[in-house]
């Protein structure tokens, strides 16, 4: 099997050894495709963008201020 980038808009991971035949995927946009579930469109997650890592911290960050731990 190939080892290939990955297919996904705005992902820049590379040595992706998952594929369905038509599109690569690395293993954290797998992830990402397992938790939307299955009635999910393969060829409309592969078209959708990525979010930087910036815009996962910040997302992080919001989601924990907004989650806070118990003390």
């Amino acid at each position: 099997m190939g080892v290939r980038a990955c297919d996904r808009a705005n992902c820049d991971s590379i040595m992706c050894d998952r594929t369905d035949g038509s599109y690569y995927l690395c293993d954290e946009c797998l992830d990402e495709l397992i938790i939307l579930g299955t009635k999910t469109d393969v060829r409309e997650f592969i078209q959708s963008r990525r979010p930087s890592d910036m815009e996962r911290e910040a997302s992080e960050m919001y989601f924990k201020t907004l989650f806070k731990d118990l003390d």
